[in-house]
């Protein structure tokens, strides 16, 4: 009895490996080889960037991994069916000026001291700037972590508006003519703080 319970035991393990490596390798990724395997050279991989899917009516659609890549512009494009490659960046103008914008925020302390106290400097304004031509929007980006933010414009005018708290920080729309091939621009916004 005792080497019946032992076989039977040995079956059921080995099936439960069989199983497991089986399993394992369907769900490997992509290009992985299970131990004992050799890599052909002759072998073609799928690009794992795609991954087709069968629908109910039997139409195949394509889903792209949702990674991104940035644009020299500071924007951002994703990957588009049926290749998964990524969007064309935006074009740069040819007469384009790059724009650093600075936001900041002021003032930070109640009393204004003389010589000024460096903890009581601008700070960064962490928002976003909106940027228009006449009347129409052009773009708006957020600031980072220092209140800076990057702009790629044409030759011309434009309003630049960091976004208010409300109903601080108050912030100004400043108007600037931008030309040349680059231009630095402090925007501030008004703490509320006297």
């Amino acid at each position: 009895m005792n080497s019946k319970n032992g076989i039977l035991i040995g079956v059921i393990v080995a099936a439960a490996v069989l199983v497991v490596l089986f399993w394992q390798k369907d769900n490997l990724p992509i290009g992985s080889i299970l131990p004992g395997e050799k890599m052909s050279s002759t072998s073609t991989s799928i690009t794992p960037t795609s991954t087709p899917s069968t629908l109910p009516d039997g139409s195949e659609q394509i889903f792209c991994t949702a990674d991104v890549k940035l644009c020299p512009d500071g924007s951002y494009v994703s990957r588009t069916p049926p290749t998964c490659q990524f969007k064309a960046c935006p074009a740069t103008p040819a007469k384009s000026t790059v724009v650093y914008v600075e936001v900041l925020l002021g003032p930070t302390c109640p009393v204004e001291r003389i010589p000024p106290d460096p903890n009581c400097a601008p700070k960064p304004y962490l928002t976003s700037v909106d940027v228009y031509s006449d009347a129409n929007l052009v773009t708006s980006r957020p600031t980072d972590g220092k209140g800076k933010v990057t702009f790629y414009l044409s030759y011309g005018a434009y309003k630049f508006i960091p976004r208010s708290g409300n109903p601080y920080p108050l912030c100004k729309e400043e108007s600037f003519e931008i030309s040349g091939p680059t231009q630095n621009i402090t925007l501030s916004c008004d703490t509320g703080i006297r």
